[in-house]
Formats: structure tokens, C-alpha cells, sequence
């Protein structure tokens, strides 16, 4: 089985992301991917360059994004609702990609935006109907904030509520190792993450949350 990556950022994640859609996709064939995903955070608007470009070089392209992920209703404006949590999610088809576009257009709202473009989890349940899939996200997630505090059973509830609402077989629990060397708690997480999952039975993925396509890009990106 190939490795096909589903968590990766391009230029359009402003000041964050380094690649541009040739150079994914010339890191895909470097590798022997066959697909690759597309999770910018908050927008979409990549997504037909990046379609255009990873058709080009037979490469299957999957629509998706990052979202922000207010702790309340995103029209709830206080300190405490300035942060937002991540989870990316994916289009599964046609339908779920017109859901996508749907999703990205309420969570720029006036009324929802704050600081980023965000929507509540049962906010974006209203547009989960089998056509996209989601997953747990990184240390900046639901179920690393619960794991982080050392509650795994509230987690374990969380997961499970989670994927009530994308729907069985839409949602999938994250691992993540890159920088596990210099950020140890990566790995503590990713451990912890694979015991909801025997305790759950919802699957995991492997994911890279690419932020530049090759290695040598990578001072690039921490000075962006």
C-alpha cells in the first residue's frame, strides 16, 4: 500500500504554508504517491490550482481544509472563544466538496468570523451528511486538549461523539510523529491517541501535516 499524505498545506495557508502545487506534486512522485490531500487552514481557495496541478502529473487530488473550530458558537464573541481548535476535514466526493464550499462560506459570516473563519462542531454538523470525512486533527485539537489534561475517558467520549456526527466510517482518529524530537509531547499524544482508538474502535491514520514539500525548505518555513 502506498503512502498517500492527508493533511498538507500550501502557500494559501498565509504565512504558514511554503509549498506550491508543483512542488506537492513533485514530492508525490519523488515518493511514489498516488493521491495527496489539499488542508489549508480555513480557505479553499488553492483548490483549483492545486487540482489542475496534481491532475497534470496523474496524481489524484483530495479536496479538504483545516478548520477553525470555535469551543462555542462562533457568533459568541469573548476571550475565551478567541482560540480556536483544529480539524481538518475532507471532501468525499462532488457532493461533499459543494458541502466544503458551503462550510468555508458560513464560517467567513460576519456574524461567525472572529479573528479566523470558524464554525462550532454542532454548527458544522448541519452540513455532515456522509459526504465528508473528518479527523481528530494535531496538538491543537479536541482530543490532544483532553489528552494533554490526562482525562483519556473523556476523550475516549469525545471521539465517539465526534463521530456520531461526521458518521461512522467518516471519521478517523490522527497520528502525527513529525517533531517528536524536539516537541517530546508528539509522541506521548500519538500513543495515547492509539489507545482511544483499541478503546473506541475508530481507526487511525498517519499523517504528516506538511507545511513544505521538501527538506531543505524547511529553515524557509520557519523564517515564513
Amino acid at each position: 500500500m502506498k503512502y498517500v499524505p492527508l493533511h498538507c498545506h500550501s502557500h494559501y495557508s498565509l504565512l504558514d504554508g511554503l509549498s506550491k502545487p508543483y512542488q506537492m506534486a513533485e514530492r508525490c512522485l519523488e515518493i511514489d504517491s498516488k493521491s495527496i490531500a489539499l488542508t489549508d487552514h480555513g480557505v479553499i481557495n488553492g483548490s483549483i490550482q492545486f487540482y489542475q496541478t496534481m491532475i497534470k502529473n496523474n496524481i489524484k487530488p483530495i479536496l479538504g481544509c483545516e478548520l477553525y473550530i470555535s469551543k462555542q458558537n462562533a457568533d459568541i464573541r469573548n476571550g475565551d472563544n478567541k482560540v480556536c481548535l483544529h480539524i481538518p476535514i475532507l471532501a468525499k466526493n462532488n457532493q461533499g466538496w459543494k458541502q466544503l464550499i458551503q462550510i468555508i462560506s458560513k464560517s467567513n459570516d460576519p456574524e461567525y468570523f472572529y479573528y479566523r473563519p470558524r464554525l462550532s462542531l454542532r454548527q458544522l454538523a448541519q452540513y455532515l451528511d456522509g459526504n465528508i470525512i473528518g479527523f481528530s486533527g494535531h496538538l491543537g485539537s479536541h482530543m490532544a486538549t483532553y489528552l494533554q489534561a490526562e482525562d483519556i475517558r473523556y476523550a475516549c467520549k469525545k471521539a465517539e461523539w465526534i463521530q456520531e456526527l461526521f458518521g461512522k466510517g467518516n471519521f478517523y482518529l490522527e497520528v502525527q510523529l513529525m517533531d517528536h524530537v524536539a516537541n517530546p509531547e508528539q509522541r506521548i499524544i500519538a500513543e495515547q491517541i492509539r489507545e482511544v482508538s483499541k478503546r473506541t474502535g475508530i481507526p487511525c491514520i498517519a499523517t504528516p501535516d506538511a507545511h513544505y514539500a521538501f527538506q531543505n525548505q524547511a529553515s524557509d518555513q520557519r523564517v515564513l
